[in-house]
């Protein structure tokens, strides 16, 4: 199973968890979060707002995906694939604002994208949004 399947399966089990529906993988943002990972990877930044000043909102216009309700969490970390799913999930947990975008309750869909680092360990991006 992919790590990107992996990561949707976590955070539906922390949302089950509380009590709150699962949220849908949802292909056009999966596709804006596999990007913008693939871009911080690639280019050695971290960050919701690229180094030409391009936020997560922006992405999300360009990929006509215009909606009231959206977050976006992000993680980097130097691990082997067997533990960068549980270990990110576990910092996005234990973070406040972080944990809010995982419990959301208006958010009903997620895309996640996940990418190696040329220098070693994955860079993963949660997109959420709700209507």
């Amino acid at each position: 199973m992919d790590l990107e399947r992996q990561m949707l399966e976590a955070v539906n089990r922390e949302r089950a968890a509380k009590g709150l529906p699962p949220l849908v993988h949802d292909d056009r943002l999966a596709g804006v979060a596999r990007a913008h990972a693939q871009d911080m990877a690639a280019r050695s930044y971290a960050g919701h707002v690229t180094p030409e000043g391009k936020t997560f909102r922006d992405r999300l216009a360009e990929a006509d995906l215009a909606t009231h309700w959206a977050g976006e969490n992000y993680y980097i970390g130097y691990l082997p694939a067997k533990e960068i799913v549980e270990t990110a999930l576990a910092w996005f947990m234990g973070d406040i604002p972080h944990r809010k975008n995982v419990l959301h309750a208006r958010y009903r869909r997620l895309g996640v994208g996940v990418a190696w680092r040329p220098q070693g360990g994955y860079v993963v991006v949660l997109d959420f949004a709700g209507d």
